[in-house]
Formats: structure tokens, C-alpha cells, sequence
């Protein structure tokens, strides 16, 4: 259908135009929110600013890939370049995508914890907060409502973004052809693998700092990261085994069943992170009070009274229990919002892996189906000499 092929390469193309306006409408914003918000979170302006350059940067290989035509395939025409293009311009815009829903979904639940951040840091922020009329506690929450003015703005740009990204994925897919989907698969879990091994590293690094008491949790992050990494291998190997035979598609239906149960374990954290993140004054409230804060009451204010120079005498302990409640709460949510977003991204995964095994299936049918050379059945013609 080239008229089809036509008309996606021409709204690929107005995509890629809009994506270079968004770009820089992204960086203008991650700017802003940098100037407004970076005293209290630094990461996420950042984090916004990297997209959007990111983003112009890729455009330019979806102008070139764009060119791809999937159904001329000749010598005199080679298309292997603009089909590398169009490629890495779908993995690298679907990854922007993915980042910027997940970057704007937190900028938009970050309210708990950027209150929490500011309760840790008052003596710090004291001079930041004399902008804000009112009491204390009047200042903390017109500093609150003042960053989340700018947050909620990049929250819903990083969302329409992504939307538009999403539409520029589907036409670029459609360009690409069948493939798309064992290069998802490939793709995929290699980043699955890296994953995994951050993970690990996290691990490590949990236990080397002593952030927790114990080698329980850095053991089980540990151990979460191998398995992520042997599951990415399994669905690699599984994605670029080109045999049709029963052990290549034994390996993608095993690797498909343990995707479905690491898919519903992140949406039962997520679940579970989200429902807890409501409870957490009842929590704080038992393991800390005014009279007397607990070794892990410290450790968490630590958290949120960033800097060599966090002085606990420069706050109150009412203060410190308000900042672990908001800054504990925020976390949960974030978590849960990641969980969430982390088990959408593996189910296209799971997609994937039902249409490669389709793939597989039918090529296996269609070979069963064809005789072996030099073994074509002759006429029968019993009946006629009868």
C-alpha cells in the first residue's frame, strides 16, 4: 500500500517539525522550573532540559529515516542506511517518551515531598522563604503551592509530549515494517539487562554507604537485579534465535510467562506503594514522637536535610516528624507511579513476545507445509490402469 506508506512518511514528517517546537518549548520549560524549583529539586529541571535537547537531537535522524521505503529493496537503491536511522529514531524517541511520562507523572505527585524537603531544610531555606508573607507554616505552604504552580505546567507539556511522541512512534513502526517487533524484543531487554545491573550496583553501593542496617535489603535488591539481567538475557536469545524449531519457541513462551509474573509483581508494588503512602503519618507517628527520635527517625531526616552542613539543633523534633511524613509519603507515590509506569513498559514487551511467537508459528506451518526437495508426490494413475 504506498499511498498508506505515503501518507505516514508526510505525518512523520509534521511530527518531526513539531517535535523540534516541542523541543525547545521543553527546554524553555526545564529552564524555568530550574530558576523556580532547583533550590528544593534539582533532578527533575535537569532531567527535563536533557529531554528536550535530546529530543531536537533525534529529529534530525526522523527527517533522514523518513526516507525509508520498505517496499523498494533493491541493489541500485540501497535503503540499509535510512533503515538504521528510522530505527534508532524509534527506540530513541520511544525511550524519550517513556522518560518524559514518567518524569512528568512525578512532577505532578510531587507535592508530599517537596513539602517534606522544605520542613527538613527550614533553617536552610529561611532566606529563600522571606519571599512568602505569613507565619512558618503559611511560607511552607505558599512555597509549596509556588513550586507546584511551575511542576504541574511541566507535568502536563511532559505529558501532551509524550502523546505526540507516541504518534510519531506508531507511524515510524508502520515505516519499519514486521521487523519492528524482534528489534523491540532485542532492544528491550538489553536495557531490561541494564537494568538489572544497576540494580546491583545499587545493591553495592546501599551496603558500602551502610544507608540501612543490615545486609537484607542490599542482598534482595541485589538479587532482583540478577534475575532482571537473566531474564533479559533469556528474551534476547529468544528474540534473535532464527530457528524455527521447538527449543527457540520453549524459550520465548518460558521468558513470556516469567515477563507476565514480573509484570504483575511491579503493579502489585505499585498498588501496595500507593495504598501505604496514605498511612504514613500512622507509621512515623508510631516510630517517632515529639519527646524522643529514633536512630531511624535520624537516618531519615538525614535523607532530607541534604549537605555535609545539616545541623538536626537548627529544627524542631515536631518539624523533623513533619518532614519524614511528607518526604516518606511523596517517595511512596513516586515509587508507586514508577511500578506502574515500569510494568506498562514490560507489556509491550509482552506484546512483542506474542507476536514474534506468532511469527514463528506460522513460519514453522508454512514449512511443514512445503515438501521436501525431490520428494514431490507423483500422479497416481492406479485408477486408470484399472
Amino acid at each position: 500500500m504506498p499511498c498508506l506508506a505515503s501518507s505516514c512518511r508526510c505525518l512523520l514528517n509534521i511530527v518531526n517539525i513539531v517535535f523540534l517546537l516541542l523541543g525547545a518549548l521543553i527546554i524553555a520549560v526545564g529552564i524555568y522550573a530550574w530558576v523556580v524549583a532547583a533550590v528544593v529539586l534539582a533532578w527533575m529541571p535537569i532531567l527535563i532540559v536533557v529531554a528536550g535537547v535530546v529530543l531536537i537531537g533525534v529529529t534530525v535522524l526522523g527527517f533522514c529515516g523518513s526516507c525509508y521505503d520498505k517496499t523498494n529493496q533493491d541493489d541500485k537503491n540501497p535503503q540499509n542506511c535510512k533503515y538504521a536511522l528510522l530505527l534508532i529514531y524509534f527506540f530513541v524517541i520511544l525511550m524519550i517518551g517513556l522518560i518524559l511520562a514518567i518524569a512528568a507523572t512525578l512532577c505532578l505527585i510531587a507535592r508530599d515531598k517537596i513539602e517534606g524537603i522544605i520542613r527538613g531544610n527550614l533553617w536552610r531555606l529561611e532566606a529563600w522563604l522571606a519571599q512568602f508573607p505569613g507565619t512558618v507554616e503559611e511560607k511552607v505552604m505558599a512555597a509549596v503551592e509556588f513550586i507546584m504552580g511551575s511542576l504541574k505546567v511541566a507535568g502536563a507539556i511532559g505529558i501532551a509530549v509524550a502523546v505526540i511522541i507516541l504518534i510519531g512512534v506508531i507511524f515510524s513502526a508502520y515505516l519499519i515494517g514486521k521487523t519492528i517487533f524482534r528489534h523491540t524484543l532485542t532492544f528491550g531487554n538489553l536495557l531490561l539487562m541494564g537494568a538489572g545491573a544497576l540494580l546491583i550496583g545499587l545493591g553495592f553501593y546501599v551496603y558500602k554507604t551502610g544507608m540501612v542496617d543490615g545486609k537484607a535489603l542490599p542482598l534482595i535488591i541485589a538479587i532482583a537485579g540478577i534475575v532482571i539481567i537473566l531474564l533479559g538475557v533469556l528474551g534476547f536469545l529468544s528474540a534473535c534465535c532464527t530457528e524455527k524449531n521447538s527449543c527457540c519457541k520453549c524459550a520465548l513462551c518460558t521468558y513470556i510467562i516469567l515477563l507476565c509474573v514480573i509484570i504483575l509483581l511491579a503493579l502489585i508494588a505499585g498498588i501496595i506503594c500507593a495504598v501505604f503512602s496514605g498511612k504514613v503519618g500512622e507509621m512515623v507517628d508510631s516510630m517517632c514522637n515529639t519527646t524522643m527520635l529514633s536512630s531511624l527517625c535520624m537516618q531519615t531526616y538525614q535523607f532530607i536535610c541534604t549537605g555535609v552542613d545539616c545541623d538536626p539543633t537548627q529544627v524542631t523534633a515536631a518539624q523533623i516528624i513533619a518532614a519524614i511524613k511528607g518526604f516518606v509519603s511523596g517517595n511512596l507515590k513516586m515509587v508507586a507511579a514508577a511500578a506502574i509506569w515500569i510494568g506498562c513498559a514490560m507489556a509491550s514487551l509482552l506484546v512483542a513476545s506474542f507476536i514474534v511467537l506468532s511469527f514463528k508459528k506460522k513460519a514453522h506451518a508454512s514449512k511443514e507445509s512445503i515438501p521436501a526437495s525431490g520428494s514431490s508426490p507423483l500422479p497416481n494413475y492406479a485408477g486408470t490402469q484399472q
